[in-house]
């Protein structure tokens, strides 16, 4: 037995971790009762190279490196035998994770914590009482990819079935635990009997309990009225529908944020009950009982869209107010393609939703219920049979549009905050979190009335187009934590500016995108074309107060400006409000031909300020106010208002020097970046008529990210945030 490894002589987490990527290879000691279950592991385990050995044939020397257990005490003695106390330690019959015995039917998880074989390598732990529930938290598991096993961020884990009831983390250095990164599921309540074919369970206080009742009377209507429709009664069993109370507390418990998910293999319904989503994204839940009353269709987005037929506040406005609302816009498809671009995972989930729902309210006018239903298992049209009943499914997109009114146009605001990051993908630090929301409400008692959320997707290259992802994976800026924080930021009366941006790696950014021929050019605005009008709807949805349609592609808009005119117009005839263009510093702001498509003029503003390690004041302000000519100039021409959608200076001793460099490596110096703020807000407090607005980079999801010492953009836990309000104050309203 190896022996235990004393606090002192504990590794950093960081150290774990570079030791693991260094080597590129775990050993799994695993039961040979489970071979069958972990056939797949190695595939899960990618990058890494995995050596599998069974726990009989196991020598102690093969536990040095970075270790995965895997068992239960009973069939893997090297668990009880690695020495892992306080983390976790074994009294038979029960298994103790930090001191409190899990559930005899739970699974627990262990990550990145000091192998005591090999104390400087991660030792990985999957054990449980019971080896079928061990089996199926793997297979889940396996399912996600390494990312689940620890990369995702949790230290421990605590499963009951597909639920995580407990999770946390250590001090990355005594490995102690730190209680702010504990969290424990809410106790489960079944609510009371309602209607036959949902029984509910409610997995919070009773805070959110009346948005609960809300969500379980309208479940309740659409299965009445489904089963109106097919003229049944419900016999079968009652499906569990599993009520959370918000986004973080959904997507801690199963590792999946969206709003409503549902299994029908699994006989599993999770759903977020709040006012945020509130009855909006009901409607899938209505396969199930369309599946068990009427069986699988050979066509599969009849069922789809068929049960979101049911929901008469579907995004809000219900399927006739969308589909006549983007009847003249061009974005639904024709029947020919109308399967594939239902099935395509790069359209907006919003779209391919609202196609399936108005093909299925189609047939119905155009065949009549009788023959929906005696065709609806069987049919499976060929593209002949779509294409006779073209005419017709034109004729009924268009026989009620509607076209779009801009908003009440106004004094454009004068716009004072920040962009604000998600910087934490954990689910409990990122967008939709209880940590963003505290941030949010920080910004507006610091003085700020905006704020920009903040979006991406990304590209592998800038030469060769590709399809852009909206995301979707727990804890990255995916649909439902984008809305939460508008629609939060809108509760504390913020303005709200929707912003998505395309990350590129390789040491690229959006300005290095560049196609060689007009054939990639029309692909690459295809795609992004595709993905900005998503955002666009969302904006629409949920009333952002401005959206700006694309951010630094400083090459591409001086390339191909009819192509953006053509992206703008686009977005226009589906976004109500205003619209801008984030431009970066230099030849493409000053240069950019399309600015009277748009309603503000955006400019990222990293102008450097003086070559000088310690300029004066007044060389800092006078180059300062040669940036807002220049600026004042653009908007004078085509006679738009301006607003400085980026400005930003880390905390470091020369940020007026290259403003647009992030600071790492550097040394730290707060006061400077105090300074910036305040030669750009003595500037900007006397352009008023021209210039409507400034949206500092950046401000965190999480308040730790900051601080002394933190050398980058944001002010946050720094000298300038104790000034924030006295800068923000001297600004125009």
């Amino acid at each position: 037995m190896a022996a235990k490894a004393s606090v002192a002589n504990l590794p950093h987490l960081d150290t774990l971790r570079q030791h693991l990527w260094q080597s590129r290879a775990i050993t799994v000691v695993y039961p040979a009762s489970m071979d069958s279950t972990l056939k797949s592991l190695s595939t899960a385990l990618h990058p890494f190279k995995v050596r599998m050995i069974s726990a009989e044939q196991a020598q102690p020397e093969d536990l040095k490196g970075s270790l995965f257990l895997i068992g239960t005490p009973e069939n893997n003695p090297w668990i009880c035998n690695t020495p892992l106390r306080p983390a976790i330690h074994f009294q038979p019959p029960s298994i103790l994770l930090n001191s409190q015995i899990i559930p005899e039917d739970a699974v627990a998880f262990l990550s990145f914590y000091p192998n005591p074989h090999a104390p400087y390598f991660p030792l990985f732990l999957a054990t449980a009482n019971d080896e079928r529930q061990l089996r199926e938290a793997l297979a889940r598991r396996m399912r996600e990819g390494f990312s689940a096993f620890g990369w995702g961020g949790w230290q421990y884990e605590v499963y009951q079935g597909p639920y995580r009831i407990r999770c946390g983390k250590y001090h990355p250095t005594d490995w102690t635990l730190l209680a702010e990164r504990q969290f424990q599921a809410a106790s489960t309540v079944v609510a009371p009997p309602s209607a036959a074919c949902f029984e509910y369970h409610w997995h919070g206080d009773s805070t959110n309990r009346s948005d609960f009742r809300s969500f379980v009377m309208a479940c309740d209507q659409q299965a009445a009225a489904v089963l109106a429709f097919c003229d049944t009664i419900w016999h079968e069993a009652s499906i569990p529908v599993h009520g959370f109370p918000d986004m973080e507390a959904k997507g801690l418990a199963l590792n999946n944020t969206s709003p409503l998910q549902f299994s029908i293999q699994a006989n599993r319904i999770d759903a977020i009950a709040n006012s945020v989503y509130s009855t909006s994204w009901l409607g899938p839940q209505n396969q199930f009982l369309l599946r068990r009353i009427l069986g699988a269709p050979r066509f599969p987005l009849l069922e789809a869209g068929l049960a979101l037929t049911f929901n008469p506040s579907w995004q809000k406005h219900g399927l006739s107010y969308w589909k006549d609302r983007l009847a003249h816009t061009g974005l639904l498809p024709g029947l020919a393609d109308l399967e594939a671009f239902w099935a395509d995972e790069y359209q907006s989930p919003f779209l391919r939703q609202l196609a399936a729902a108005a093909f299925c309210d189609f047939l119905l006018r155009h065949w009549g219920k009788a023959a929906f239903l005696e065709n609806y298992a069987n049919w499976a049209p060929d593209v002949a049979a779509l294409l006779s009943m073209e005419p017709q499914w034109q004729s009924y997109l268009s026989e009620n549009a509607i076209m779009p009114e801009p908003r009440e146009a106004g004094t454009v605001p004068y716009l004072k905050g920040f962009n604000f990051a998600h910087e934490g993908y954990a689910i409990y630090n990122g967008y939709g979190s209880k940590l963003a929301a505290g941030m949010l409400q920080e910004q507006f008692s610091l003085g700020a009335n905006a704020v920009a959320i903040v979006p991406y997707s990304y590209m592998r290259s800038p030469n060769a187009p590709q399809p852009l992802s909206i995301m979707n994976r727990a804890g990255t800026e995916n649909d439902e934590s984008v809305i939460r924080d508008l629609v939060y930021a809108r509760r504390l009366g913020l303005q709200t500016v929707l912003k998505p941006q395309i990350w590129m790696g390789g040491g690229h950014w959006p300005g290095d995108v560049r196609m060689d021929n007009k054939a990639d050019w029309e692909a690459f605005f295809r795609h992004y074309t595709r993905w900005i009008v998503h955002y666009a709807l969302m904006a629409e949805l949920y009333n952002a107060d401005v959206f700006c349609v694309g951010v630094e592609f400083a090459q591409a808009t001086l390339i191909e400006p009819d192509a953006w005119r053509e992206v703008i117009r686009t977005v226009r005839a589906v976004y109500s409000g205003r619209l801008t263009y984030a431009a970066n510093w230099g030849p493409e702001f000053e240069e950019l031909a399309f600015w009277d498509e748009l309603d503000l003029i955006g400019l990222n503003c990293y102008y450097p300020l003086s070559e000088a390690k310690q300029p004066s004041e007044a060389e800092l302000s006078e180059r300062f106010e040669q940036v807002l000519q220049k600026a004042r100039a653009v908007s004078n021409t085509f006679g738009r208002p301006l607003i400085l959608t980026e400005i930003g200076f880390t905390s470091t001793a020369t940020p007026w020097q290259q403003p647009h460099l992030d600071g790492e490596g550097e040394a730290y110096l707060g006061s400077a970046q105090l300074r910036c703020y305040h030669i750009v807000t003595q500037a900007l407090a006397r352009s008023t008529d021209w210039c409507r607005g400034v949206l500092w980079w950046k401000y965190p999801s999480y308040p730790t990210l900051g601080g002394e010492g933190h050398t980058g953009f944001t002010p946050n836990d720094k000298p300038t945030e104790e000034q924030l309000p006295e800068l923000f104050g001297r600004l125009p309203e």
